[in-house]
This record gives structure tokens, C-alpha cells and sequence, in this order.
């Protein structure tokens, strides 16, 4: 994370790269069939489908925490149940 201003809501990228700091949502899409990791996923969502024992959505919720995201949306259809 960058070093945050919070007087003034500023995060400083660099000695002369000032940001103001925002909220940041992010959206994970898991809505489709999954067809080109098929045959993983004609039981399950790709969501679901693990890789090194952990669920791509994992994965993908892991990557957005570390990046700073506060809100994470997902968009189900596909086995939505499942997810």
C-alpha cells in the first residue's frame, strides 16, 4: 500500500506523484460456463475449479485484498448455487 496523507486524503506515489486516495470496488465475473476449462467444469463453476488446492475465486478474492480493494462484487449465473 502507499504511504496515505490522511489530513488530506493523499497518497504519495512518489516524491513529485500525488494521488487523492478512493474507495475502490472491484467485480469478479462468474456468470459463465466455463467451456474452455471444461472437462473441470461440468460440476462445478470455474470459480470453484482449484488451483494448488484453492478455488480460483479465492484466489481472485486474495488478490483484490492484497491490491487494496475494499469491496468486492460478484456476478453469478452458471451454478450460481454452488458459488
Amino acid at each position: 500500500m502507499y504511504p496515505v496523507c490522511c489530513e488530506y486524503g493523499l497518497a504519495l506515489l512518489s516524491d513529485s506523484l500525488i494521488l487523492p486516495v478512493v474507495h475502490m470496488d472491484a467485480v469478479i465475473l462468474a456468470a459463465g460456463t466455463g467451456s474452455r476449462l471444461r472437462p473441470l467444469t461440468i460440476d462445478r463453476p470455474k470459480a470453484c475449479v482449484t488451483v494448488d488446492g484453492v478455488p480460483i475465486g479465492e484466489h481472485q478474492l486474495r488478490a483484490y485484498d492484497a491490491a487494496g480493494f475494499e469491496t468486492v462484487s460478484v456476478v453469478t449465473g452458471y451454478m450460481a448455487d454452488r458459488i
